[in-house]
């Protein structure tokens, strides 16, 4: 039902669909959003500690968008609160989202 991303040094990772994964709308989105901004995302394999040792972490879903993540556990993620490429990813989200929309009219 969602996807997790996370963001190290700027790097976008989400784990790759090899992993199991369902590779959901949202989560493609996302990547190609960000390839689109020429961000460095990729799909690779992630360890419970990457989440905890990421600078930003962000759920996708299609109900929700993209949801920050800023604990897990009572461990801190990054500085507690939604980092600014999450938040700048989620911007572009939507003004991808709303050209696609003007597109299927």
């Amino acid at each position: 039902m969602s996807n997790l991303f996370l963001i190290k040094h700027e790097v976008l990772k989400t784990p790759a669909p090899e992993s199991g994964i369902l590779p959901g709308l949202t989560r493609n989105l996302v990547l190609q959003v960000a390839r689109d901004q020429s961000m460095n995302a990729q799909e690779t394999s992630l360890i419970p500690g990457d989440l905890l040792e990421a600078d930003e972490a962000f759920l996708t879903a299609t109900s929700r968008e993209i949801v920050p993540v800023v604990r897990c556990d009572e461990r801190v993620i990054g500085t507690g609160y939604p980092g600014p490429l999450t938040r700048w990813l989620h911007e572009r989200y939507k003004d991808k989202v709303l050209t696609l929309m003007k597109h299927c009219k």
